[in-house]
């Protein structure tokens, strides 16, 4: 990446132009910023993108936020940060302002509305693409496995609250780190 201005106006760019097609925002915004600043832009790796988006998940607040955030920093400090704040911001702010003046107008055209319908539809799919390739870089052991299962069956059958859900994952992850740290001191110092 280029030094100074260049650098800050890139990163500008990149999440200015991932912003105005980014429909459904959460997790569907994900393959698009990953499609830009892995393979076009190639400023991370996928183990820095999938920690990044593993941070940007741990702070409350819109996830395309807190990813341009996270990138912004990682990649060009504090400058870097509002330059991809703004950047992911301002069109998605720009496009709801003049939605929102023109919508009353049209929203009882049929076309309208098949629409936003087949939008629904094609957000879904960009949900699973990015529960999918997150799922190839989180899930890498039996144990975060497990984590994932009890995570989905909590949220699915017992409604437990995702906030709960999301610090139960995190003791866990913990415990079985440090289960997995004792087993192998256990097994050195029985091997000696």
């Amino acid at each position: 990446m280029k030094q100074g201005r260049g650098k800050w106006w890139q990163l500008f760019l990149s999440f200015c132009k991932v912003s105005p097609v980014t429909f459904g925002g959460g997790f569907a915004v994900l393959p698009l910023i990953e499609k830009e600043i892995l393979h076009r832009r190639q400023w991370m790796d996928e183990r820095e993108f999938g920690e990044a988006t593993a941070i940007a998940q741990s702070i409350p607040g819109a996830i395309a936020v807190n990813v341009a955030m996270v990138i912004g920093y990682r990649l060009a400090g504090m400058v870097g940060v509002l330059c991809a704040t703004v950047g992911i911001v301002l069109p998605a702010f720009a496009i709801v302002l003049l939605m929102c003046l023109g919508f009353y107008h049209i929203h009882t055209w049929n076309w309208v509305n098949g629409a936003l319908e087949g939008v629904k539809a094609a957000v879904v799919a960009l949900i699973v693409y990015a529960a999918i390739r997150m799922g190839k870089s989180a899930l890498c052991d039996k144990w975060t496995w497990v984590i994932m299962g009890g995570a989905v069956g909590g949220l699915l059958f017992l409604h437990v609250h995702p906030l709960l859900v999301m610090v139960a994952g995190a003791l866990a992850g913990m415990g079985f780190a440090s289960g997995k740290r004792v087993l192998a001191a256990l097994r050195q110092s029985e091997s000696e």
